[in-house]
Formats: structure tokens, sequence, C-alpha cells
């Protein structure tokens, strides 16, 4: 099984537009991401690596944070059950490393292998995650309270097309689903919570905690498997 964790720093970043108060989000020089006024409209980090992308034009900070956290697991046998996507409530409020493997796995040990595993801020535009093969998938992000509304779909000539899941999701659930990536199946696993500024710093730090205890003793990878962008709706 292949296993990748993010080993270097890169930055792609496409253009986009926000709202006048759209709180933006940037790579902090230690490769996590931070909320700013200006920035990019998602930034995506693992303490090793960070990724922005699309331009983001936001005039002051909103008093909530848009955070995500998604992880790319192997398909597996401990993964075979709940169809090609589900909703979990209450899965907790860290979804990302060996946590996420865990809750996609219904809280068993093991589950899929790690192909990446990233935390940080998204609101507005579709995120598109294109692999290498060209196939891929996209993430739409829009703040509904404490959680938000997400939309997966499968990537088809680079663009997203079909629509995999659409769902709530509130801010200790996780969403769990199958998406094309390099020719294969492979299982998402997102967090999307729209929190207080100190309870989202928080959660950030205890994510940031689960990325590093994932990677300890893993090998780094030269490049990301996959381009990132985001599209204005």
């Amino acid at each position: 099984m292949r296993r990748w964790m993010l080993g270097v720093w890169v930055v792609m970043v496409a253009a986009g537009c926000a709202a006048a108060a759209q709180a933006c989000t940037y790579c902090s020089p230690d490769m996590w991401c931070v909320s700013a006024a200006r920035g990019a409209l998602l930034c995506l980090g693992d303490g090793n690596a960070c990724l922005m992308a699309g331009r983001c034009f936001g005039s002051s900070r909103l008093p909530d944070q848009a955070m995500i956290q998604l992880t790319l697991l192997e398909d597996s046998p401990a993964l075979a059950g709940g169809g090609p996507s589900r909703l979990l409530r209450g899965a907790g409020e860290i979804a990302v490393g060996r946590q996420a493997a865990r809750i996609a796995a219904g809280g068993a040990g093991g589950g899929g292998d790690i192909v990446f595993s990233l935390a940080g801020y998204h609101e507005g535009g579709t995120a598109v995650f294109r692999a290498r093969a060209g196939d891929g998938f996209a993430l739409r992000r829009q703040g509904d309270g404490r959680g938000a509304r997400i939309e997966v779909l499968a990537l088809a000539g680079g663009q997203p097309g079909r629509l995999l899941a659409r769902e709530r999701v509130d801010a200790d659930d996780a969403l769990v689903v199958r998406v094309p990536f390099e020719g294969r199946t492979c299982v998402l696993v997102l967090q999307a919570a729209t929190l207080p500024a100190a309870e989202a710093a928080l959660r950030e730090a205890a994510a940031r905690r689960e990325l590093q205890e994932s990677r300890a003793g893993q090998p780094r990878a030269d490049l990301p498997p996959f381009e990132l962008r985001v599209l204005e709706r």
C-alpha cells in the first residue's frame, strides 16, 4: 500500500475572489495555517509543508474560524462498510492522522494507510485536488452555525463533476466519502467546524499534535501527490 505524508513546502496560488468580509488564511513560517485579513481562500498544512490557493481580498477578520481537517486513506477491508458516503455524528473534535483512520474504521484500530492528512482553513470557492493521473476530487465548504455545508465532487476533465456527497456537518461530525484518486478508490475523511477564535485555536493545536504524532517515523516524500487550486463558484 502507498503511504504519503507531506514533506516539503509547496505553495500553489490560483485566482479567486471573496466578499469584503471574507476571512482569509495563509501559511505561517512554521508551515501551519493561520487566519488573517488577507491571504488565501484555502490553506492546508501539516507542519512539514503548507499549501495555499485562491486569492482572498477580505478586509476584516470574522469572529468565527472556517476550519477544515481532511485525510485521504487507502481503501481497506476495515473500511468496507458504509457505502459511498456516510455522516458520522459525534465523531469527535479531531479527524486527521491515525485518528481519522480510526473514525473511518468505526472506532476500531487500523484502518487504511494514510495518503495525506492536513488541517487548515477554507471558505469560499471550490477547492480542487487533482492527482497526477488527472483524477481526484473537489470540495465546497459553506459555514453554517458551528459546522458547515459540504459538497464533495469527483473530477471530470480536471473540473468538478459528479456529486459524491452533500451534507451539513456539525462541529464534531465527520464525513467519510469514497473518492477517485490516482486511478483507484480512496477514502476521504472530512471535518469542518466553524468556531470562535479561542475555541478554534485549541482544536487546531490538538490537530497539529495528532498530525505530528501520526507522521513520526514515516518517510518523507519529495512532492505532494496532487495539484491544489481554487475555482470561483
